[in-house]
């Protein structure tokens, strides 16, 4: 019985090779197009947030929530969000954040604006008390999100 060879050929093997990197070929940047995707709504959404939170915050108080701290990358300005508008029940901060997020108003009684900075690049959103949207986007301006 010789022609019972059980196995692979070369060649056999060769082409499942090259199918699974012309499979991955195509999956790869797919999947990191929907994961960034998946970042900037969740920014957006937690931008959303801020604005249903401040919308309250205003109701209750008659002035708009403001931290006095400093904005920026390092700084802790999600947590005094998270402490001061939400009461502790929301987290604005993820494991590995992408974004961080910061509230600025000249008058805390009649407005404010709160941005979602993108940590690595130059995205970012904003929301205003009026549910104004704007933001860049890889360069480009957003202003329906």
């Amino acid at each position: 019985m010789i022609g019972n060879n059980k196995g692979f050929t070369l060649v056999e093997l060769l082409v499942v090779v090259a199918l699974i990197g012309i499979l991955s070929a195509i999956g790869i940047p797919t999947y990191n197009g929907y994961i960034n995707s998946v970042k900037i709504n969740s920014a957006q959404n937690s931008l959303r947030l801020i604005y249903l939170a401040e919308v309250e915050q205003f109701s209750d108080n008659g002035e708009y929530f403001k931290a006095t701290s400093s904005c920026g990358p390092n700084s802790n300005f999600e947590n005094l969000i998270n402490v001061s508008l939400f009461g502790g029940r929301k987290t604005l901060v993820e494991e590995t954040p992408n974004f961080y997020f910061c509230i600025e108003s000249a008058d805390i009684s009649t407005e404010y604006k709160a941005f979602a900075y993108k940590r690595k690049g130059s995205d970012w959103f904003s929301i205003d008390q009026n549910n104004n949207h704007s933001g860049e986007l890889s360069g480009n301006p957003v202003t329906k999100w």
